[in-house]
């Protein structure tokens, strides 16, 4: 099936006609605050709308724009985001931002609860069902001292991982498999043994960051089949009961 093309040219154009619209429309959508990860290159750089005005963001389940590969070729996907930071065991490492150390109160914590149980499941039927188009996990992985810096441009990461759920949205196809430290997710089934394996593997040491959503072609005014409007209703709103 052919991924749909979206009639914006980049994440930042994207990401402004959904804000945009909802200005418009005046809907109640969480007081939700729009902020790029480099503001210095915005075209390309994922996009975030956060349910705070609060800066950095990390502990928040989010709505996103990213794109993936970092380059010409990639797509952008548009769903949810949240990320796992660093352990507390290496907090007093030299040039270690004391807001990269994960707290109680990062939602990630929650995050594996609700993966793990039918809410999850609920919602990416939903979001398939009304895109159209399978859901996708792209799970993207640094180490301590290679943790993406806000308002620099973003490095390869050390490891990726893209699964996609089948229709049904229990059980997993690789899109691209992971070669290293994520390996051992290649064989994952489902939700719940995604939940399993990713507590059996040692990311202490490891910044993660997690899309969960619809990937999209960049297009231009030419293509009509989605609007701001339709990305809003369709591929996020499913997701505002995790955005907190």
């Amino acid at each position: 099936m052919p991924l749909p093309s979206l009639p914006y040219p980049n994440n930042a154009r994207t990401a402004h006609a959904v804000n945009g619209f909802l200005e418009e429309s005046r809907l109640d959508a969480k007081g939700l605050t729009l902020r790029p990860f480099n503001r210095f290159d915005p075209a390309y750089t994922e996009w975030w709308m956060i349910p705070s005005s609060e800066w950095p963001a990390y502990r928040f389940g989010k709505l996103c724009f990213w794109r993936y590969p970092n380059d010409s070729d990639g797509l952008m996907y548009v769903g949810y985001y949240v990320e796992k930071g660093l352990d507390s065991s290496i907090s007093g490492m030299p040039e270690l931002k004391k807001e990269w150390i994960m707290a109680k109160n990062w939602y990630w914590h929650s995050f594996l609860e609700e993966l793990a149980s039918s809410k999850f499941d609920d919602i990416a039927r939903v979001v398939a069902k009304g895109c159209k188009q399978p859901v996708r996990l792209l799970f993207q992985v640094n180490e301590f001292n290679k943790v993406p810096k806000e308002g620099e441009p973003r490095t390869k990461p050390s490891d990726a991982l893209i699964l996609e759920l089948g229709e049904l949205v229990d059980a997993f196809t690789v899109v691209e498999p992971a070669q290293t430290v994520l390996s051992e997710l290649n064989n994952v089934i489902s939700p719940a043994d995604l939940v399993k394996h990713l507590s059996e593997i040692d990311l202490r040491f490891h910044w993660l960051d997690l899309v969960i959503g619809v990937p999209f072609q960049y297009g231009d005014e030419s293509d009509t089949e989605w609007s701001a409007p339709d990305l809003w209703s369709l591929a996020l709103t499913p997701w505002l009961p995790m955005v907190k």
